[in-house]
């Protein structure tokens, strides 16, 4: 004789009361018929605008007023301390999160020098830069929410840095 039988369980997905409010108890596969098709989502506050260390300071800050559609630029001022400098071979970037409500011109954004402040006692270095962040607001209040990504260095070793940073302005 011949015996066929079938055993249906979707891969990463398991079971139980999770998996029939999401799929139904009864579901046909790519056919879901549950009670929680998406959970809620909490809005989450924004990063602070700014943020230290022992070796750098950063912060953010939008232009005023901002007109929706309107292209503009936030200033991201970055400041080394304790005998380092900033980094002006690394590529500093910002790279926005799903909490941003302003365009930008990508999902990572090259950060352009716009001013320098040399390092006392060696002016080849920057002890603090001035970056502009090109971005379009949107048609009401303006959220920015990402990473900054720069470098700090010594003379022996240098130091990347993620920082999430934030800022919300009303048109």
């Amino acid at each position: 004789g011949f015996l066929e039988a079938e055993y249906r369980q979707p891969l990463m997905a398991g079971s139980g009361t999770t998996y029939n409010r999401i799929a139904g108890p009864t579901t046909v596969p790519g056919q879901y018929n549950g009670v929680l098709i998406t959970a809620p989502v909490a809005v989450t506050a924004l990063p602070p605008s700014r943020a230290e260390a022992a070796t750098w300071t950063v912060a953010l800050q939008l232009p005023s007023p901002l007109r929706a559609g309107a292209p503009a630029s936030a200033t991201i001022r970055l400041t080394a301390r304790a005998g380092h400098h900033v980094n002006l071979e690394y590529p500093a970037a910002f790279k926005p999160d799903g909490r941003a409500t302003a365009t930008f011109s990508g999902p990572r954004v090259a950060l352009a020098l716009t001013a320098r402040r040399p390092c006392a006692g060696s002016p080849a270095e920057a002890c603090e830069v001035t970056l502009a962040l090109p971005f379009t607001p949107g048609m009401e209040r303006t959220r920015f929410s990402g990473m900054v990504l720069f470098s700090v260095c010594t003379a022996e070793r240098c130091l990347i840095e993620r920082i999430a940073l934030g800022a919300e302005a009303a048109r």
